[in-house]
C-alpha cells in the first residue's frame, strides 16, 4: 500500500470488494474512526459503484477542503441573503405570534379570576 497522500480519486485504488476503480474519498465520519486508524498515515474511501467504506491511502483532499456552509456563503448575493432573511422570518413569525397571544390571554384569565366579585347594591 502507498503511504503517500493522494488525491481524492485515487486513478490506482480499487475497491477490494468488487474490483471496482470508481473509488473517492469518504465524506462521512463516525465516532469510532479514530480508535480504528490510530497513528496509521491513511484515511477512508467510498466505491461508487457497491458504496462499501474501506481504508486506503491519506487523501489530502479530503481533509483540506472547507465545509459546504463556507464555501456557499461566499457566493451569496444581497439578494440572497434578503430570500434568506425573509424565509426566517416567515417560519419565525406565526409561532411567535401564537405564543405572544397565548400569554396574553393567560395573563387575561388570571386577572380576571383574581379580582374581586362585583358588588350588587339594591336601593
Amino acid at each position: 500500500m502507498n503511504n503517500g497522500p493522494v488525491g481524492a480519486e485515487s486513478p490506482g485504488l480499487t475497491c477490494p470488494q468488487c474490483d471496482s476503480s470508481e473509488v473517492r474519498a469518504s465524506r462521512s465520519s463516525y465516532p469510532k474512526d479514530k480508535e480504528t486508524i490510530g497513528d496509521k498515515v491513511v484515511s477512508f474511501w467510498r466505491c461508487g459503484n457497491c458504496g462499501a467504506r474501506f481504508l486506503g491511502p491519506l487523501a489530502v483532499a479530503a481533509h483540506e477542503k472547507r465545509s459546504r456552509r463556507f464555501i456557499a456563503k461566499q457566493g451569496k448575493s444581497s439578494l440572497d441573503r434578503d430570500l434568506r432573511a425573509a424565509r426566517t422570518l416567515k417560519r419565525w413569525l406565526f409561532p411567535a405570534i401564537v405564543i405572544l397571544a397565548t400569554i396574553f390571554v393567560v395573563i387575561y384569565l388570571l386577572d380576571k379570576r383574581d379580582a374581586p366579585a362585583e358588588q350588587i347594591i339594591n336601593p
